[in-house]
């Protein structure tokens, strides 16, 4: 079967000025057993000397070449177009941006005061919330500072990612803001990570560019077509376990398998996805405490669908940096911020009462007190210790909810 691309045409053309050599099996999209052939020619070299504003274009080019089959479980072609002409116009000063606030996110923990940045990463992500980076920039940003190839298979399916990460969603919490920020967390907590190793902790694993690149498509992908509800519709009797992490391995699965990414690949960044449920069904564990309990050593208890990071040193090491950063914006900023991740969160699950008692159960019966990862105690132990410390005092007034108004969208913002 022959994918016929004309559709593709005036957006590679009038947007981008080029148009591509992409070739992917159209088995691995789930549309059929022959080759989809697209037969384009890159004007502007091939992807091993290909820069990281290029990436986003032809990703997006290629993105916007599939078949109507690839978007059945995620967002529409149309939702990641208009995010990609967005994420491309403001690039080149998201980038400048990021650079500024490099010491923020990529500051060493052995410095002065490393280990205690939660106010100042509390102040980037309040900036944010009125002048947001695009997630495929922060992905970048990282990129470049980890030196990722942007030929990176698992580099490109984040971009991709992190393209879908910019579609507009209404959700208090589970915002597009959520996703710029665990993205820049786990950058962050990466960095540490690896600054760790390098300094010869024991059991640390260096992590690879491929091990990024899966750590930051993970960030960006974990919560995509979030519907602002919980795993538990109707209560605790209708628990659903992995409900809403399934949505999301679902909507980027497509782009996994379009980047190219082997099937282990594809399997980690699951695992990884999975761990970020914090939802127990009645009388058990949630993944998230399963994933404490084998990163203190005692993995015999994992069920078959987290049963790999007990494989993987490198794996169980990544999905604790996962957790972290899932759980960043409320642990590794300020009181301040973290109340406010309170606020927003009540607004969106009615249950939860806009407390200093939610966030202090929260932080203790959820997060365990502590974070779970070498580089989240590292970077964020003495925030967290803080942010409790404050979520036990009575509730005075509480801060208002950071929510700016909704950006104009890329698709009203197209020509």
């Amino acid at each position: 079967m022959r994918i016929q691309a004309c559709a593709a045409a005036e957006f590679l053309n009038g947007c981008f000025g080029y148009v591509f050599c992409f070739e992917t099996p159209a088995s691995a999209l789930g549309i059929g057993n022959t080759f989809s052939v697209f037969t384009f020619i890159l004007a502007k070299g091939g992807a091993r000397h290909m820069n990281y504003k290029e990436l986003i274009e032809k990703s997006a080019a290629s993105i916007a070449a599939q078949d109507d089959g690839f978007f059945k479980n995620t967002f529409r072609r149309d939702e990641l177009v208009n995010s990609a002409i967005d994420t491309v116009r403001k690039f080149d000063s998201d980038m400048k941006s990021l650079k500024e606030d490099a010491g923020v996110l990529f500051g060493s923990v052995s410095a002065a005061g490393g280990d205690d940045n939660g106010a100042k990463v509390a102040a980037l992500f309040d900036k944010w919330r009125d002048n947001p980076p695009s997630t495929a920039a922060i992905i970048c940003a990282a990129a470049q500072h980890f030196d990722i190839p942007a030929d990176n298979r698992q580099l490109k399916a984040a971009v991709m990612a992190g393209l879908a990460a910019e579609v507009d969603n209404d959700n208090p919490y589970h915002s597009n803001h959520h996703f710029r920020e665990v993205t820049a967390s786990i950058a962050r907590l990466c960095n540490t990570h690896n600054e760790l190793a390098a300094s010869g902790k024991a059991g640390a694993v260096l992590l690879e560019a491929d091990d990024l690149g899966k750590c930051l498509l993970a960030a960006a992908g974990h919560d995509l077509m979030h519907d602002g509800k919980t795993n538990s519709l109707t209560g605790p009797e209708s628990h659903q376990q992995y409900r809403l992490e399934n949505k999301a391995i679902s909507a980027i699965e497509p782009f996994m398998q379009l980047a190219g990414m082997n099937v282990r690949d594809q399997e980690d960044v699951r695992v990884m996805i999975r761990i970020t449920d914090i939802s127990a069904p009645q009388g058990g564990k949630s993944p998230h405490s399963l994933l404490k309990t084998a990163a203190q050593g005692n993995a015999a208890a994992l069920p078959a669908e987290l049963a790999d990071m007990a494989r993987s040193p490198a794996l169980l090491a990544m999905c604790t940096l996962m957790s972290d950063a899932d759980l960043g914006p409320s642990t590794g900023t300020d009181f301040t911020y973290s109340r406010k991740m309170t606020t927003l969160l009540s607004q969106e699950n009615p249950a939860l009462a806009n407390s200093n008692k939610t966030l202090a159960g929260f932080l203790q019966f959820v997060v365990g007190g502590e974070l779970t990862s070498d580089a989240g105690k590292a970077t964020s132990g003495k925030a967290l210790s803080s942010i409790m410390q404050e979520a036990q005092k009575p509730d005075g007034n509480a801060p208002a909810p950071a929510v700016p108004a909704q950006k104009q969208s890329a698709k009203a913002a197209a020509p």
